[in-house]
């Protein structure tokens, strides 16, 4: 039995027209609303604040609340938007069906790496869990500058066994994939082949540069902009590699 077949995705960005927020917004979306579609998930974008104090990756707590009072769906899933889905196969069940069926009582899933507990990048919620992103949404106004909602929900997990065994960041590449030169500590963190690509940290122009067509031209499909992003991240790999005198073995 398939636990995620009844699941909506969504994405959220906002940005004025031409901007460089707006062409990473736009292939991105592209490319979550093929995957949608692919897999017979729901699929909406947003393009609106909803927290418009805030900084935008605490729009997906209320954008998920919301979800689960308009949407019938088991679970709700959320991706930021410097996010590209790399590989159409790889379904949630995929992905993630094992951390639920060893556990049930995980009704969060969302991204980690060797750095942070928690990067919610991609956070996949099931309705029940509307009380936690409740107190979540809750702690925002105590929230440290640098927090964020990620460090929220880890200061509940901490806080909370109940909660820890609720929430399960899963390991690192399955939803949280560093692009190859985001940063020496990072080598080894995306490979081709893997779901996604998460751009985390970049601003806007240097991720347009980096690549390109990929992302201004509108009219490539959504199999064009994915070709183009995997073989940015392929040379831009095979460049670091080749100048630290190292192999593919050595991720």
């Amino acid at each position: 039995m398939k636990i995620f077949q009844n699941s909506v995705i969504h994405t959220f960005w906002t940005a004025e027209k031409e901007s460089p927020w707006h062409y990473i917004g736009q292939a991105s979306e592209k490319l979550l609303k093929y995957y949608a579609n692919f897999h017979k998930y729901g699929f909406l974008a947003h393009h609106q604040r909803y927290i418009p104090n805030m900084v935008h990756a605490w729009d997906k707590i209320p954008i998920l609340l919301n979800s689960f009072e308009e949407n019938d769906a088991d679970w709700h899933v959320i991706f930021d938007a410097d996010i590209f889905i790399l590989n159409f196969k790889h379904s949630l069940d995929d992905l993630l069906g094992h951390f639920v069926r060893k556990n049930p009582k995980r009704i969060i899933l969302t991204g980690s790496d060797w750095k942070y507990p928690i990067n919610a990048g991609v956070l996949v919620c099931h309705r029940s869990s509307q009380k936690i992103l409740e107190a979540v949404n809750q702690l925002r106004g105590a929230s440290p500058s640098g927090l964020y909602e990620q460090g929220c929900l880890q200061v509940l997990r901490e806080a909370s066994g109940e909660v820890e065994e609720q929430v399960c960041p899963v390991r690192h590449r399955i939803l949280n994939s560093y692009s190859p030169h985001y940063g020496q500590e990072f080598l080894g963190g995306w490979r081709e082949h893997d779901f996604l690509v998460h751009f985390a940290g970049w601003k806007a122009p240097s991720i347009i540069e980096f690549l390109g067509n990929s992302l201004t031209d509108q009219y490539l499909s959504a199999s064009a902009v994915q070709e183009g992003i995997n073989n940015s991240l392929l040379t831009a790999q095979n460049q670091i590699l080749k100048k630290r005198k190292l192999t593919k073995n050595d991720l």
